[in-house]
């Protein structure tokens, strides 16, 4: 049986991809589905494979992030979304004061677009000037490329109705393109991953840079020149020079291999390392506004416990001095009935305060992509 272990250690040793937050067992049903495709390999060596093979260990790790969506994939939430939802907050708004939507976990930006045509048709319905922007985000980089291209299939825009094709996407033969005033609506990307990215590509130049100090320069000058010169003593004696002038130089860095050898080597190492970084990066921020939502979403489940609470503890305290003034209890259980309401009461503010904690923490990410 593969050793979890091992593999974690190969995968974030050897390619500086880090799958440890993943669930032990969701790892081992991706190793089985990767072992049928590949057919001939046994759970004992496929570790082994991973370590010897970077094109094998990239597909294991797409594999790890669920990829599908679809336009309007549920029309329900979208149905609540266009008459209720999105109504409220255009309503809501000042004039000229931005929405911001984020689609997270956007794969290749179905989601994302669909969310942008409805608010979108909404404000133009309404005859609105509100400015809005789509944030999406998503842990694998092939597919954001696939989300900012916004090209898409015959087959992959079935759910969208003939108007919204009419006015948001232009056609070329089977491939449906999203049209450039949508596009400019969405942010499929953040600031840290386009600094790391703008990283690897600054190394890409340095390299190639360097490679070029192997090779021979060869350099022609041309030009023409025209020179006279007469004679000192004031005779008719006069000499002149005139006519093109043409050379060239070659240039072999017979002496300079070893410190452009070395040149390339750094310029290697760095390019490595801006890939790792740049992966870091992406893991970072993705954790990150994983960490914020979970938090947003826990916060709010618990306001919404502890609000029922305090409800009953209110309860309890009414009923605990009805009966006070019917003679049937002490003035201890209303004492009591007092003191469980204030603890909830008090709770409840705490929870509601690290709810609105969390959820300027999710804002606050999400402002910064």
């Amino acid at each position: 049986m593969t050793a979890i272990p091992e593999l974690l250690d190969v995968m974030n040793r050897v390619y500086g991809k880090d799958v440890s937050i993943y669930d032990r067992s969701f790892l081992l049903k991706s190793i089985d589905k990767r072992i049928s495709a590949l057919k001939g390999i046994s759970k004992k060596t496929y570790t082994e494979v991973l370590a010897g093979d970077e094109h094998e260990a990239n597909i294991f790790y797409d594999s790890l992030t669920i990829c599908y969506s679809d336009f309007f994939r549920n029309p329900l939430t979208y149905a609540l979304l266009e008459e209720w939802i999105f109504p409220r907050l255009l309503a809501e708004k000042q004039l000229n004061s931005e929405i911001r939507i984020w689609s997270a976990g956007c794969a290749s930006g179905q989601e994302t677009y669909s969310l942008a045509m409805t608010l979108d048709e909404l404000i133009r319905r309404h005859e609105r000037l509100t400015p809005f922007r789509v944030f999406g985000t998503d842990i694998s980089e092939k597919e954001l490329e696939t989300a900012r291209k916004g090209e898409f299939e015959s087959s992959e825009v079935g759910n969208i109705t003939l108007r919204r094709i009419t006015d948001y996407f232009t056609r070329n033969a089977e491939v449906y393109t999203v049209s450039g005033g949508l596009k400019n609506k969405l942010y499929i990307n953040n600031t840290s991953v386009l600094s790391s990215q703008k990283q690897v590509d600054i190394a890409k130049l340095s390299l190639g840079e360097y490679k070029t100090y192997y090779l021979p320069k060869l350099n022609f000058v041309a030009s023409y020149a025209f020179q006279q010169n007469d004679n000192s003593a004031s005779t008719v004696l006069t000499n002149r020079t005139y006519g093109p002038l043409v050379g060239g130089s070659l240039v072999i860095p017979v002496y300079q291999a070893g410190n452009a050898l070395r040149q390339v080597r750094a310029a290697k190492i760095q390019l490595q390392s801006s890939h790792y970084s740049l992966d870091n990066v992406k893991l970072q921020v993705n954790t990150q506004l994983k960490t914020a939502l979970t938090e947003f979403e826990d916060q709010k489940t618990l306001l919404v416990i502890e609000r029922d609470n305090l409800t009953l503890a209110k309860e309890n305290l009414k009923i605990s001095l009805e009966r006070l003034r019917l003679g049937q209890t002490t003035a201890l259980e209303v004492r009591q009935a007092q003191e469980s309401y204030a603890n909830s009461l008090a709770r409840y503010y705490d929870f509601e305060f690290n709810m609105k904690v969390a959820e300027t923490t999710l804002k606050q990410l999400v402002a910064g992509l």
